[in-house]
């Protein structure tokens, strides 16, 4: 009976002890929680984080494709154009050091017709592309442009100087394709169409 009671107090006792113990240990910092790689932080950040308007990294892409209605214009006259572009870039960075621009010779072609008379334009130029953003890039272009008209038109063959401006709306993230909007405005055209880059 006796050996009874003293293990029923030893066992207490022992259970006070390790009770103490526990209590008087200090808490347990939480692990560490570990720092995500560069590629999760790129991921996690907001796009476009980091760079400055106009000093974005210059895109990668050595072609664009263009389709681009519109009116055009051949003398006093006005009519309907649907003008196709090829352009192939000549310099990965342009004459402005400091930010990103890039410099393509581009051909452009396509039928006109205005009161049932016809006529074909076309242009060969630069064009220089400036990077606003991720989303706007603007451009001028400067070379030759002409037109092959009827006899509705005059018949004539023209070759003049061309030189205009225009801007391009990158939908790449709203559609996963490499397309962009682009609208176009000179003394022979007025388009908007789409711009992809190959």
């Amino acid at each position: 009976m006796n050996t009874s009671r003293h293990a029923s107090w030893g066992l207490i006792g022992l259970g006070l002890v390790l009770a103490g113990s526990a209590l008087a240990a200090p808490p347990t910092a939480p692990a560490a929680t570990p720092a995500p790689s560069a590629a999760v932080a790129a991921a996690q950040a907001p796009f476009g984080a980091g760079y400055e308007d106009w000093k974005w990294p210059a895109s990668t892409h050595e072609w664009t494709a263009a389709i681009q209605p519109g009116v055009g214009f051949i003398n006093a006259s006005t009519g309907f154009t649907l003008q196709g572009a090829l352009a192939k870039k000549i310099l990965h960075q342009g004459f402005a050091p400091d930010i990103n621009n890039q410099v393509f010779i581009e051909l452009q072609m396509g039928p006109y017709t205005s009161g049932g008379a016809s006529a074909i334009l076309f242009s060969t130029h630069l064009r220089w592309d400036f990077m606003l953003n991720a989303d706007w890039t603007f451009y001028a272009l400067g070379g030759l442009g002409g037109n092959k008209a009827s006899d509705g038109l005059g018949g004539k063959f023209q070759l003049l100087p061309r030189f205009g401006a225009g801007a391009v709306l990158d939908i790449e993230r709203q559609t996963h394709a490499p397309i962009g909007l682009r609208g176009e405005l000179s003394r022979e055209l007025i388009s908007v169409g789409v711009q992809f880059r190959i």
